[in-house]
């Protein structure tokens, strides 16, 4: 096999699955925080409630690239960690979409639905590699 899965790449480099999250985190962040911001009407969340969804990532970002920057320490215990953190944040954006669910809009739904898709992927993975 030419190419390893992702998986067994993640395995030989679990460091890099820090640094993978957190660059996700930055987007996360951006997306909810300045571009959802801006498309409030189109997404139907109120702003404090985007500004929320952008704040915790932006931490979990903070937390991946202080532990990526940490060449010499294991990196098992900070990749459970965000895996458990990322599947609260899951937890937190759906009790949040069906709480305003009269108001997001489709756009919304989709957005905050591809996004848990994402996030719990990455998090199932992080814990493959975790151990």
């Amino acid at each position: 096999m030419l190419m390893p899965t992702l998986t067994e790449w993640s395995r030989q480099h679990p460091r890099q699955l820090l640094l993978v999250d957190g660059i996700g985190a930055v987007v996360s962040a951006f997306l909810w925080g300045v571009v959802g911001v801006r498309l409030a009407p189109w997404v139907g969340m109120p702003v404090p409630t985007m500004l929320l969804l952008a704040w915790l990532p932006g931490m979990f970002a903070v937390y991946d690239f202080y532990h990526f920057s940490r060449r010499n320490q294991a990196v098992r215990v900070p990749l459970r960690r965000i895996a458990a953190m990322n599947v609260g944040y899951c937890g937190l954006s759906a009790l949040l979409a069906i709480y305003h669910c009269e108001t997001l809009t489709t756009w919304g739904w989709a957005y905050i639905g591809a996004e848990l898709i994402i996030v719990l992927a990455l998090a199932r993975l992080e814990y493959r590699v975790a151990g």
